[in-house]
């Protein structure tokens, strides 16, 4: 057929009247049937129906391209436009995004104008349009000198060979595939009645592992499990390029029924047509990929050297980012891996006297958190290399069936890299020359290690295949004699593994209701933190399991890399007292790599981490040996500090007995048990001092919204506004979700909390806050809206006079301990920068009605000095003062609140007094001590008076608080060098310090054009409260306009820093020595 034919077949449809779309398929297959007679065109109607394009193009069973064709006279050019969003506004718009990021091969045409992508990428910016249809007379006016063009155009697109080489490349496709896949499963679950497979298969996974599966859940994991399957099944047959989901089905090792059981399924010809033929589409993408160009030199740069896994890792960055944080899925370096191994190895043999050590008959080995089995395989590996090493390859094969599949196993809760695992494990033991022609299944299953699996009995297939896996893992988990678990257990603060079992297992409680080690607990008292989440952590819980799991065998050896935060956190301090209780040795090799806390070595360069993660990690090896009569374990520790290579490196060349292993001196160390070495020298004298605690009442953490975006504004006339849009019914609330980053999970109801601010809305709890060191905004203050408002607070700094103390309770190390600040105001918890606790805050004086104790008016002005009677007796007999309920004392005989304030203000600045305690700094909260040198308590309260004046940007003074001093703010910043000189548009958006020669000229720019003159180095680099406020006030207004209000706020920071560092030296200067007399 001509191109001239062609048109006058569309001519003649189009004048029917009655012409769609999908009318045209026959003239379009019959064009280019026409232009190559090599080549199949796939036109199915169902097949279109759920979403696929209208015409495949194949030649020998190898895909060529798509084509999509729409209705003659289609705005085409308005629907790429629309395609190129990031959320397309069209439905038409929406579709062709899939089909260009899906597809690499792609013409998209009404009939007359035709444009052709390549990897998505239009490659005619204008359309080769070879006729126009006229309504009114009812034909097409033909362009024929365009035929050429098109000719061209056409010819090119099926010579087009679409080969992938590229990681990336075959990532981003099979992302956009997988993508696509998850939308049309959730939307044919949702459809589907209770008989429906998929339906089935959702309430199969919601009864035996994940209760709370929601349908997209389910989908995203289903879509996962196909498009990773049937990659891991092509790259174990790198050379095949006749590749379909058939022989992936049959690919499946007969290692595992289930997952070959599901493999049937998908690979089935009564596969629902809706996802079959993007499976499919799926499978072609595969076999048009260079498989042995996409796996070479893969891991390099993480030395993850396994491509199957790396690859998934790339996946997983194109699919869904933030899937990694989300399910705590880190995959483990090879070197880290290795060395686990190795050194469990070595213990077996050193320790055990089990000569074979992991190749040993008797050793059953798990690994609870199995991922795509990355620990199993090195395990195996190396039982392999063992038996070489002993001359024993020739019993391999039977060895595998008769020694290794009864003692080597692992568990898995999510289905895709569940699958990669068996895939991975048979590649392997194929490769090392096992025969398959065997019934023994290889012990990976797929259950929660973190909960008992549920009996249940279905008329659904599927659902007790499951359940036979949660069955067999049952019987690993409670029967078998576990000696080794090994592994990299998930990281996820937010743990979803929130069941009963291991609930009661953290909490000391066996399911037949015997007593255990308590992680909540700690010399036999219930832990005293506010906060105890981070005991919930899933990393957390695996150890917890594997502390159980060794005790219940007796002996054995437990050896993890994982988040580290347990070795030096007050809160774990019930955590590491059980695991010294239940073990004999403790072995801790500290990999570091925190970028939260800017980790540096001890030669102050850069300290990477081994996985591409800002939490610092450790490898820990806990051994507990059935003979040992020891009440407590040894505790050895060694650093490895370093980049990401060094690292490796070490791991790589270190073998576990080489490392120069400190023991913790555990006597030393019983108030908290930190794994990690310490310094205590000063530790007799900082215990004799006093708690801030012990000091002052009231002590309350800063409030919690949980929803900053929508709580909290720059600016009270901003927070006016939001509120009317909160109370205007017209707005609905996606909108509002979208806006302010709302979380859906959240139990919180948006439309609660408006109903309620429309009925109960007041003006006077729109109020001023601390939200950073001297970043002042407004919340809407209510428990509608704020989700822990900490309203005791409230009550005694609401329109009153008051000064807060703002102190931490734990902090990390290696951080610089700057955690103290002071507020007029309301106070975030967040106000200090700690991955561990939060802003404590300690009101100076409390607020109460004599007459209803409960009750504060904003006109009350009854006040009483927080400071407890005990600690006030004791300064006075000291100091040989006399107290005064309200003020400041005379400087002489006489001590006031403010006094006291302002003495402990001074002493918390104190550099020596920081870096002399830093040790217990980091864990407790801060302990006061109290000169007898009467000359010396003034001078610290005068320089600390002068410190909280500039921290409240006020001009130092003597009017206390509330009064003169408090009453004016920082002056005259251009008096003090500073300077805002080039107009602009004062829009916050490249930050960058630009230092200078002369130091007090230094620049900071804030755009392209604008910058403030005169802030020295020194001053932009301090830190306060583990920020660098100026650099941080500008970052949290990247893209606003700053006012003429915000130009001189940022100036008086400025001159409040720069004069805080004087005031600091000044307190060191008047501290004669240390400890303090």
């Amino acid at each position: 057929m001509s191109i001239s034919t062609f048109l006058k077949k569309v001519e003649e449809l189009l004048q029917t009247g009655v012409a769609t779309e999908h009318s045209y398929r026959s003239a379009l297959e019959a064009l280019f049937l026409s232009m190559n007679h090599d080549i199949t065109v796939i036109n199915e109607a169902k097949r279109v129906s759920q979403g696929s394009p209208d015409l495949i193009i194949m030649r020998q069973n190898i895909l060529i391209g798509h084509i999509e064709a729409k209705d003659v006279g289609r705005n085409l050019h308005r629907f790429i436009k629309d395609s190129e969003r990031l959320s397309p506004k069209t439905s038409e718009g929406l579709q062709l995004n899939r089909y260009r990021n899906g597809f690499s091969n792609l013409l998209y045409t009404d009939g007359l104008s035709w444009y052709w992508f390549i990897d998505g990428n239009l490659q005619n910016d204008e359309p080769i349009t070879i006729g126009k249809w006229d309504d009114k007379q009812k034909k097409i006016t033909i362009f024929s000198d365009k035929f050429t063009q098109l000719e061209a155009i056409i010819k090119h697109f099926l010579e087009n060979t679409i080969v992938i080489s590229s990681p990336k490349h075959l990532a981003h496709r099979l992302a956009s595939i997988t993508h696509w896949l998850k939308d049309i499963i959730e939307k044919e679950v949702k459809l589907q009645n209770s008989q429906g497979d998929l339906r089935q298969q959702l309430e199969a996974f919601k009864k035996t592992l994940l209760p709370k599966l929601e349908p997209e859940e389910f989908a995203d994991m289903y879509a996962q499990t196909i498009a990773y399957g049937l990659f891991a099944a092509r790259a174990a047959q790198p050379e095949n390029n006749s590749f379909t989901r058939f022989y992936a089905a049959q690919s499946i090792p007969k290692t595992n029924p289930f997952l070959r059981s599901l493999f049937q399924q998908i690979a089935g010809y009564d596969l629902d047509e809706s996802i079959a033929w993007l499976v499919d589409e799926c499978a072609s993408l595969l076999a048009q990929t260079n498989m042995i160009e996409v796996m070479h030199d893969f891991g390099k740069s993480t030395r993850q050297e396994d491509p199957v896994i790396h690859f998934y890792e790339t996946f997983l960055q194109s699919y869904d980012p933030a899937l990694k944080e989300k399910r705590g899925v880190y995959y483990t370096p090879e070197p880290v891996v290795n060395f686990i191994v190795r050194s469990v190895n070595s213990i077996l043999q050193t320790d055990f006297n089990r000569t074979m050590g992991l190749a040993d008959d008797n050793t059953i080995i798990l690994d609870p958190a199995t991922g795509t089995a990355t620990f199993l395989y090195s395990a195996i590996q190396h039982i392999y290399q063992e038996l070489v090493s002993h001359g024993l390859q020739g019993s391999w094969n039977r060895y595998i069936s008769e020694n290794l599949f009864p003692r080597i196993f692992g568990f898995e809760l999510l289905m895709a890299p569940y699958t990669i695992a068996h895939l991975k494990l048979g590649i392997l033991l194929k490769d090392l020359g096992y025969d398959f022609e065997t019934s023994n299944r290889l012990g990976v299953y797929l259950t929660n290690t973190l909960a008992d699996a549920p009996d249940l009995q279905s008329s659904f297939a599927f659902a007790n295949k499951i359940a036979e896996e949660g069955e067999s893992a049952n019987e690993v988990k409670h029967m078998k004699n576990v000696m080794v678990i090994l592994g990299n257990p998930p990281y996820s603060g937010h743990s979803s593994n929130k069941g009963v079992w291991i609930n009661n297992l953290l909490h000391g409680k066996l399911a037949d209701g015997t007593l255990t080690e308590n992680y909540y607990q700690f010399e036999g008292k219930r832990l005293a933190e506010r906060n105890s989440k981070w005991l919930q952590d899933d990393y957390v819980k695996f150890i917890r399991f594997g502390e159980w799991r060794i005790s219940k065998t007796g002996e054995g050896i437990l050896a993890y890399i994982c988040n580290n935060s347990f070795l030096d956190n007050r809160t774990f301090r019930g955590m590491r007292e059980s695991l010294l209780n239940d073990f004999d040795k403790i072995y801790i090799l500290n990999l570091h790599g925190n970028s939260k806390k800017r980790e540096k070595t001890p030669e102050r360069k850069v300290d990477e981490n081994v996985f591409d993660i800002q939490q610092g990690v450790a490898i820990s090896i806990f051994i507990k040996k059935r003979s040992s009569s020891k009440n407590r374990a040894t505790v050895y520790y060694a650093d490895v500090w370093g980049k990401s290579e060094e690292k490796y490196n070490f791991l790589d060349e270190t073998n576990f007995d080489d490392i120069n292993w400190i023991e913790i001196d555990m006597d030393k160390n019983k108030k908290s048990y930190w794994f990690i070495p310490r310094n205590f020298n000063n530790q007799k004298e900082y215990n004799l001092m006093t708690s801030i605690l012990e000091i002052m009442k009231n002590s309350v953490v800063g409030f919690q919204t949980h929803r900053d975006k929508l709580a909290i504004s720059f600016s009270q006339s901003e927070m006016k506004e939001r509120m009317k849009r909160l109370m205007d019914v017209s707005i609905n609330d996606s909108i509002l979700f979208d806006e302010f980053k709302l979380s859906k999970k959240s139990p919180w109801s948006l439309s609660d909390a408006r109903m309620r601010i429309i009925e109960n809305y007041d003006e006077g709890d729109i109020i001023p806050c601390l939200y950073r060191p001297f970043d002042i905004r407004f919340i809407y203050f209510n428990d509608y809206i704020v989700d822990r408002p900490r309203t005791e607070l409230k009550k005694h700094v609401k329109d009153k006079e008051n000064l807060c103390l703002l102190v931490a309770n734990q902090m990390q190390d290696d951080m610089a301990y700057t955690h103290f600040f002071v507020s007029e105001l309301v106070t975030i918890d967040r106000t200090f920068r700690c991955s561990r606790g939060a802003a404590i805050v300690l009101p100076l004086y409390n607020y109460e009605n004599p007459s209803k104790p409960n009750e504060v008016s904003m006109f009350d002005k009854t006040r009483k000095s927080s400071f407890k009677l005990d600690y006030i007796n004791i300064v006075c007999q000291k100091l040989r003062l006399t107290w005064i309920d309200d003020g400041k004392g005379d400087q002489d005989a006489t001590l006031g609140p403010e006094d006291l304030f302002h003495y402990i203000y001074a002493i918390f600045h104190s550099a020596i007094y920081r870096d002399r305690y830093i040790e217990f700094l980091e864990t407790d909260y801060p302990h006061i001590p109290l000169t007898t040198n009467k000359t010396l308590f003034f001078s610290l309260i005068q320089l600390g008076s002068e410190l909280v004046d500039y921290h409240l940007l006020r001009l130092p003074g003597s009017g206390g608080v509330g009064g003169n001093g408090g009453s004016k703010k920082l002056a005259r910043p251009k008096s003090e060098g500073l300077s805002f000189p080039i107009d602009g548009n004062n829009e916050v958006d490249v930050i960058r310090y630009n230092a200078s020669n002369d130091e007090e000229l230094g620049e900071v720019w804030i755009n392209s054009n604008q910058k403030f003159i005169g802030i020295d180095q020194e001053t932009w680099d301090m830190e306060i409260a583990g920020y660098h406020p100026l650099e941080n006030w500008l970052k949290e207004r990247e893209n606003r306009t700053l006012s003429m209000n915000d130009i001189v706020h940022f100036m008086r920071m400025v001159i409040s820093l720069k004069e805080t560092r004087r005031i600091i030296d000044e307190i060191d200067a008047a501290i004669p020595n240390w400890p303090i007399e």
